[in-house]
């Protein structure tokens, strides 16, 4: 395990935290959560914010046991979780921009 790995999991992080940020910020503005497990914690942003490290945490030493049993299959999981997370992101900013054209 090399940078790329720490590239990938300080992307996933940054992911989460973005995804944090951007969640509380529609919510504080009259946005709502959609995933019902969802609703009890971001109302508390740090509980939100630990559990998605937490979260991460998890992933992390998934794919590190992974590649050890599969080579490759690591980085694999962490792609496909970052893509997920761009998805969120990205769900998340297009509802901002659409809340600051209609302000």
């Amino acid at each position: 395990m090399g940078s790329l790995w720490g590239i990938a999991i300080l992307t996933l992080f940054a992911l989460c935290f973005t995804d944090v940020i951007t969640t509380a910020f529609i919510l504080s503005h009259g946005g709502y959560e959609m995933n019902p497990v969802m609703i009890p914690i971001v109302t508390v942003p740090v509980l939100h914010v630990l559990l998605k490290w937490f979260v991460v945490m998890f992933i992390t030493v998934i794919a590190a046991v992974s590649e050890r049993l599969i080579p490759r299959s690591g980085m694999l999981i962490l792609c496909v979780i970052i893509g997920w997370y761009i998805m969120v992101v990205g769900h998340n900013t297009t509802v901002l921009l659409n809340y600051f054209n209609a302000v």
